[in-house]
């Protein structure tokens, strides 16, 4: 079974607030507004092992990644991946 550990790291300048903006969903699709996010103080690296068998399928390699995702917006308040 290949599998590879992976970290993901977020950086910005200090003094500034780091939001994760989510698009509202809707009859109209608009970007919601960085005043309605949730600032980010602190982020926590979020880690975690994918599996990299030949034998996976697409989605089965596509989950891996959402969930990943998933986690690191969760930090700032996005609960949906769209």
């Amino acid at each position: 079974m290949q599998r590879v550990d992976v970290e993901v790291q977020v950086r910005w300048p200090s003094g500034t607030d780091l939001v994760i903006r989510e698009w509202e969903i809707g009859p109209i699709q608009y970007l919601i507004d960085a005043d309605h996010a949730l600032p980010i103080a602190r982020f926590v690296p979020v880690r975690t092992e994918l599996d990299m068998a030949p034998w996976l399928d697409a989605d089965g390699v596509l989950d891996q990644y959402r969930d990943l995702v998933a986690d690191v917006v969760e930090q700032g308040g996005v609960a949906r991946l769209e």
